[in-house]
Order: structure tokens, then C-alpha cells, then sequence
């Protein structure tokens, strides 16, 4: 009777050593997920993670940030909460405090006699005086008509938040006005997130001098002499002038003019390539990389450059000024071919009056000046005939890298932007993916032709094996 009653005592004891154990276990793998935030994203694009960009931007901030996030607690949005999780570990330099408005109500009050107007849903990243306030809803992103939630873009605002706060510094980006030109919004959002201070200017007077880059996007009317004097004159003070052109507009002799004078001609016509283009339309040209500075991170990431609609550019040596270097930067293939812009020929096959490729699509002219009190100052030009290439529909394609290139492209123009930020909002739900003619006729021929034969001939192989047994 005594040895049952010592079994049952150690069979109990043996349940209650093993109930603390599974208890202590996890209350440490909680504690460990809570402070390492070691969750699985099972979400396609990572909705709750953030990218190994933004992981190696924030290991260069080393002043201390704080990010507050107004809402009811901690887990009223689920997915900030996550994310902002992430970002609490991934720099000591960098804390996350939840601030309840209805409670903390000091936060408040201080926020309201520094003249912030901060509401339910927002964070807010402080550096000491440099702060950035940004609305939740604003973080989501639906179709035109608002009936789908299309991207989640709260990643790129927050670590380019805490960038910009934490640099200092803010980078004055010029964009021409009053020819037709247009900045989509991506791009607004591209030049802000990388904490450039966007100016619209008209060009009747003399830009200032702390404004380093000027935009051209796609003017629909040329420019009159004068305002090429000031653009001149911005190029002579060791400025950046960003030029895309539309190939659907002609008679921009004026803009024409001084492009040439820095070696780069526009052709009239527009590039076609069957093998290398997406969606199976042969004007969306997929670019090839040159050895050009801006391309130095594609060596190292892989991504694709379409250029929808775009007119070839000529490296001329004739010159007026005394030029340093002249580059392409993105080329075609030579599969590419050529049309003029005002054929009457509709179609898209090739024809014998088109040029054949390859082409130049984007390229760079560069020289060293003296300015006006003496110092040698660097003179850029870049320019590129196609207006789609920055459109919107092409800077929110996580499958193509133009957007990165545009920030690339910011970043040649001013040398001391150390920190560029390029992240793509994070589509919810499936993702377009970009599949070039070649490569859908490789796949074509190894799903249809070449696996078919090796199992026939598989099959085959083993009738004759047991016919012969």
C-alpha cells in the first residue's frame, strides 16, 4: 500500500515538475519574442518586417531618436505595433513609447504649446527641435475608387522619419514649372522620404544658390532665351540639372540647344525592343546598366529598369564648352530598334526603315567650373527622353527598380546625401511579377518540350528494362 502511495506522490511530483517547467518555458520565449520580436511574417511582402535597406540605414543613426505612437495602447493597430517593434530593436539609438491622448494628457498639452496638432493615429519621430508627424491613414494606400486596400507604405516613411531627423540636414530639389511639367506623386514622395525640401519654381528669375538640383520633367512647351539663361547660369554655379523629355513633344529647340552644348542630342523617335520589353509590348523597353557611378548599387541588387515610351539620345562631341566627361548610363539591348516619332506606321513589328539598336537611353555630361567667387565648382547634366519612366504606376512596382534609380539619380546629383531611401510600398495581397519574352519562351520550351521528352524517354527506358526481365 505504502510503495502505490510513493508511486502516486512521484508520478505527481514528476506532473508538477514538468506543469513549472512548460510554464517557465514559456513565459521566457515570450519575454524573448517580446524583446526580439521574433514573430513569423507569414504575409507575402512582409507587411510586418522591415527590409534589410532600412535595417542597414538605421545602423548608421547614432544620436538618439524617439518615436511616439498616438493611440488608444499598444496593439490597437496591430500591424504598427509589429513593425514598430522592429524598429525598437534594431538600434539602441532608436525607443518606441505608446501614448495614450486621453490619458497622458502632459504629452499633449506640450505637443499643443509647441504648436503640433496631433491627433488620435499618429506617430511622431523627435530628435530634439526636429521632429516629423505623420497620420496613419496616410500609410495605407487604396485604388482610385477606395474600395481596395492596395499598398501599406509605413516602412519608408519611418525609417526616412528618423533619418531626416536625425541628419540635420535637408537637401533644397528645385522643379521647374509653367511648361506643362508634372511631379507625380510618388515621386514627391520619393524626393520627401529622402528628406530632400521640394521647390516648385518658375524660371523668371535666378534660382537660389542652396537650391543644388533642378527638375525638367517633361515640359510640353520649349523654354523661352531667357529662362535658358537662367538655366545656364544655375549650370555655371556648379548646379545639377535633371532633364526628361517627352517624346511625343517636338520643337524644343531652345532646351535642345543647351542640352547640345553639353553633348547631348535628342533623336526624334521612340526605341522598340521585342525580346527585352514587359508586358509583351515592345515599347516598354527594359534598360541594360553601363558602368556609370549611379548604377553601383545594381552590381549588387537585381533588379529590372523599364522605360515605357522613350526617344534615343546621341553622345555628341561637338561641344561649345570645354567638356570634362560625357557617360551613358542606360543603354539597350541590341535587339532594340528605332522608329521616328512621326511615322504613320502603327505597328509594333519591326521594320526595314527603323534604326537598329543598341541605343542610348540615359546618360550624363559633367565639368569642372570656376564660379563666381573663384572656387571650381562641378557642373551635372543628366537627361532621359521618356516621361513615363517616372510615372506612378512605374515607382510602386516592387518588381522593377525605378524608383531606386530615381533616388540613385538624387544622390549623384548631391554628393554629400549619404543616406538615400528607396523602399517600395508593400503591396497587400499577390504582386505583379516581371517576366521578359526570353524568358517566357525558355519557360515555355522547358515546361512544354524539354520535361515532356526526358519523362517519355524516362518512361520509355523503364518498358524496355521490364520487357527484357
Amino acid at each position: 500500500m505504502k510503495k502505490k502511495d510513493t508511486s502516486k506522490m512521484r508520478f505527481a511530483l514528476f506532473i508538477l515538475i514538468i506543469c513549472i517547467a512548460v510554464i517557465t518555458i514559456n513565459i521566457l520565449v515570450s519575454n524573448i519574442v517580446d524583446k526580439y520580436s521574433l514573430k513569423l511574417d507569414m504575409t507575402r511582402s512582409g507587411l510586418y518586417q522591415i527590409t534589410q535597406e532600412s535595417i542597414d540605414l538605421l545602423k548608421t543613426v547614432d544620436q538618439s531618436v524617439q518615436i511616439y505612437c498616438i493611440s488608444k495602447g499598444r496593439d490597437s493597430i496591430k500591424e504598427f505595433s509589429e513593425l514598430l517593434d522592429k524598429y525598437d530593436n534594431a538600434s539602441d539609438f532608436i525607443t518606441v513609447e505608446y501614448i495614450d491622448p486621453y490619458s497622458d494628457l502632459v504629452f499633449m498639452d506640450r505637443m499643443e504649446a509647441e504648436g503640433e496638432k496631433i491627433g488620435l493615429n499618429t506617430i511622431l519621430i523627435e530628435k530634439g527641435s526636429q521632429r516629423r508627424v505623420y497620420r496613419l491613414a496616410d500609410m495605407y494606400r487604396f485604388r482610385a475608387d477606395g474600395t481596395e486596400l492596395v499598398f501599406f507604405d509605413a516602412e519608408s516613411r519611418i525609417t526616412s522619419g528618423i533619418l531626416s531627423v536625425a541628419s540635420d540636414k535637408d537637401t533644397k530639389l528645385g522643379v521647374a514649372m509653367g511648361h506643362g511639367e508634372n511631379m507625380p506623386s510618388e515621386l514627391q514622395s520619393l524626393a520627401i522620404q529622402n528628406n530632400f525640401d521640394l521647390r516648385a519654381l518658375t524660371l523668371n528669375g535666378d534660382i537660389e544658390e542652396d537650391c543644388g538640383i533642378l527638375l525638367l520633367l517633361s515640359p510640353q512647351t520649349d523654354y523661352e532665351l531667357e529662362e535658358i539663361s537662367v538655366l545656364d547660369r544655375f549650370l555655371q554655379q556648379g548646379g545639377c540639372l535633371v532633364v526628361f523629355t517627352d517624346p511625343s513633344v517636338t520643337g524644343l529647340d531652345n532646351l535642345n540647344q543647351l542640352l547640345k552644348e553639353w553633348g547631348l542630342v535628342f533623336h526624334d523617335d521612340v526605341i522598340f525592343d521585342a525580346m527585352n520589353n514587359t508586358d509583351t509590348n515592345p515599347v516598354n523597353v527594359v534598360a541594360f546598366f553601363t558602368e556609370h557611378t549611379m548604377n553601383e548599387y545594381f552590381e549588387t541588387n537585381q533588379f529590372y529598369l523599364v522605360s515605357p515610351a522613350t526617344r534615343s539620345l546621341e553622345m555628341s562631341g561637338e561641344v561649345t564648352i570645354g567638356q570634362k566627361n560625357i557617360e551613358p548610363v542606360l543603354i539597350t539591348s541590341e535587339d532594340a530598334y528605332g522608329r521616328d516619332i512621326d511615322t504613320d506606321q502603327k505597328t509594333l513589328e519591326r521594320l526595314l526603315s527603323d534604326e537598329s539598336g543598341p541605343f542610348v537611353m540615359a546618360a550624363t555630361s559633367t565639368q569642372e567650373l570656376q564660379g563666381n567667387d573663384g572656387s571650381i565648382v562641378n557642373s551635372r547634366v543628366f537627361a532621359m527622353g521618356s516621361k513615363r519612366f517616372y510615372a506612378d504606376e512605374m515607382l510602386t512596382l516592387g518588381s522593377v527598380g525605378n524608383a531606386k534609380f530615381m533616388v540613385n539619380l538624387l544622390k549623384w546629383c548631391d554628393d554629400s546625401t549619404d543616406t538615400v531611401v528607396s523602399i517600395a510600398p508593400k503591396q497587400v495581397g499577390g504582386s505583379k511579377m516581371t517576366v521578359l519574352p526570353w524568358m517566357a519562351y525558355t519557360l515555355g520550351v522547358l515546361f512544354t518540350v524539354v520535361i515532356p521528352v526526358i519523362i517519355m524517354i524516362s518512361g520509355v527506358r523503364i518498358y524496355y528494362r521490364r520487357k527484357h526481365l
